[in-house]
């Protein structure tokens, strides 16, 4: 009898032989926390960003901070399911809540993330009905699911669940230390020295165009905090863009101040003491981030926010965030999905490379769908950067 209790706050399983029992789905209740971190420990051991899960007290003020301390949290509970085999934890997909604006209105977003199934099982079909269970259940709670930075596994998965590809997030590069990045990247050593110069010298022409182009009207200072100026700013800048996630200043703080692992640094640029935009901008960990960046130092662009009829205002941003960096990286690097960033950073002198990371949605909100549907399917209509998913966690 208590097990037929027990089974009943199940929702759905999936049975992989005649001889085994079911893989088991279920919302992570905060009773089993204590397992939940061990599960973590373990499924993540492998992993380019183990580091992260490493310590038992880290792992934990993270969970705490990603999925109970988010201000737009749903229903005051983690949205994470987890799937069990034997009754211990196999896998899991959490969702990172988030408001987004669309036109003038605002729907709830969340972002697919930590999505893994430990080795054993994988390739049973747990990963693809692990996920309908979670579309399922989202349905009437979030409005529009999305993922990013997935791999051709995970990739497959969401293709098959029916979310739209919407294309590769763009990714524009900055070269500041044109001898390691050579060195690192082209085989012939004959042809580094050349290649060095030249490159070295179309850039610094691109420093001093930037240089004699600044706009001296605008003030770039480091900020030490969203203050009340941040949600004045979001309400009136936001009225010129589209499909973007709320950056009032609560938002803000939570993402890039409380997070307990990464160390950001906050640009603002004012115009005669009013501000018209900002940048966030980091450092790549040395352990996780350069291993996937080649060894180089790579400074990130986590986020950047201007009204876009004012250009200059991002490209003073990023010309100061250039400027920081110099002498300390290799690389600077800014991913976004939209054209006002995409026009900003050409302007700035950095260059387009080949990037991986895809994103894709999911409608779940048959209103939303039905009002909106056709403008959030066109990428065009998307102001997305580095910080706004997982991608700038990891």
């Amino acid at each position: 009898m208590a097990e037929d209790k027990k089974n009943s706050v199940r929702t759905e399983g999936l049975l992989l032989s005649d001889n085994e029992p079911k893989v088991e789905f279920e919302n992570l209740s905060l009773a089993d926390k204590e397992e939940y971190i061990d599960f973590l420990m373990v499924a993540y051991k492998d992993q380019f960003n183990r580091d992260k899960f490493e310590k038992r007290e880290m792992v934990k003020k993270f969970w705490d901070w990603k999925y109970l301390d988010n201000p737009t949290m749903v229903r005051w509970k983690p949205i994470i399911w987890i799937c069990r085999f034997r009754d211990k934890m196999v896998g899991q997909i959490c969702v990172m809540p988030i408001d987004l604006k669309v036109g003038q209105e605002t729907y709830k977003g969340g972002w697919f993330q930590d999505f893994i199934i430990l080795p054993l099982f994988r390739n049973m079909g747990i990963g693809h009905s692990l996920i309908q269970h979670a579309l399922k259940k989202l349905n009437g709670l979030i409005d529009i699911v999305m993922a990013a930075g997935t791999n051709e596994r995970s990739y497959d998965l969401f293709k098959k669940a029916g979310f739209l590809d919407m294309g590769a997030i763009n990714r524009s590069v900055y070269p500041l230390n044109f001898k390691n990045i050579l060195e690192k990247s082209i085989d012939m050593e004959l042809m580094r020295p050349f290649l060095h110069v030249t490159i070295n010298a179309i850039f610094k022409l691109s420093h001093l165009w930037n240089r004699f182009h600044k706009n001296e009207n605008v003030e770039v200072s480091e900020a030490v905090n969203f203050d009340e100026g941040f949600d004045s700013f979001w309400l009136e800048a936001s009225k010129q863009s589209t499909c973007i996630a709320t950056r009032d200043k609560g938002m803000l703080k939570w993402r890039f101040i409380d997070q307990p692992y990464r160390r950001y640094k906050i640009l603002t640029a004012e115009i005669k003491g009013g501000l018209r935009g900002y940048a966030v901008i980091r450092e790549a960990n040395v352990k996780s981030d350069n291993i996937r960046f080649g060894g180089l130092k790579v400074g990130i662009i986590s986020d950047i926010f201007f009204d876009p009829k004012e250009k200059n205002i991002g490209v003073s941003l990023l010309n100061t965030a250039l400027q920081d960096f110099n002498g300390r990286v290799d690389l600077v690097r800014c991913d976004s999905l939209s054209p006002v960033i995409q026009r900003t950073v050409r302007t700035s002198g950095f260059i387009n490379i080949k990037s991986n990371d895809r994103f894709l949605i999911h409608l779940l909100n048959e209103g939303m769908i039905n009002k909106n549907g056709s403008f959030l399917q066109d990428r065009k209509n998307w102001y997305l950067t580095y910080g706004d998913s997982d991608i700038d966690l990891y």
